[in-house]
């Protein structure tokens, strides 16, 4: 049997509340891999990166589908960009691999793009959050979205990290205010 992966587990949490008439964000395109299984599942999907590599590799493996929005932007500019409710976002933090491992995420952006999602999401729509800990500022990002997830009072909250040290994948599902 495959071993779990962040990917997988990721993959796994957002078919559990699919609504395929829903929006998603990939607010970190990268690859595109996580834009594709969005694009699979979802009416409309919506995806951020700020390098030209990302886009073009996205854009080059999702050539097949119509409903995808992609803004060569940082992900801090999400609620410029998306106008609408949503039911899924997903943020992989880190940088893109192979390729320039100092252009990563930041923790001040990487919090304003967790929130304007959590902002726009549906009641029980979900944020999937892949935190990277092993890069130069890895471990302070996942500390401050971390100290995000802890502020926040209507979600419901489960994480995944595969082995001690590695990735930590965090759902955070939007629950209804008392």
């Amino acid at each position: 049997m495959p071993k779990d992966t962040v990917s997988t587990v990721c993959h796994r949490w957002i078919l559990e509340t699919l609504d395929p008439e829903g929006v998603a964000v990939d607010g970190t395109a990268g690859n595109g891999n996580d834009t594709l299984f969005l694009l699979q599942h979802f009416r409309k999907v919506y995806a951020f990166d700020i390098q030209q590599q990302a886009m073009e590799t996205t854009l080059k493996r999702c050539a097949d589908f119509q409903n995808l929005i992609f803004s060569l932007s940082g992900h801090e500019h999400l609620k410029d960009i998306v106008q609408e409710p949503i039911q899924c976002a997903v943020f992989n933090f880190g940088y893109l691999p192979h390729s320039d491992s100092s252009c990563i995420t930041l923790p001040k952006t990487s919090v304003q793009a967790v929130q304007a999602a959590l902002d726009l999401l549906t009641e029980n729509g979900t944020l999937l959050m892949a935190c990277y800990l092993g890069h130069p500022g890895g471990k302070e990002e996942h500390a401050a979205l971390f100290q995000w997830i802890r502020t926040q009072t209507a979600i419901q909250l489960r994480s995944y990290c595969p082995h001690p040290g590695g990735p930590i994948l965090y759902e955070v599902r939007k629950k209804h205010p008392l």
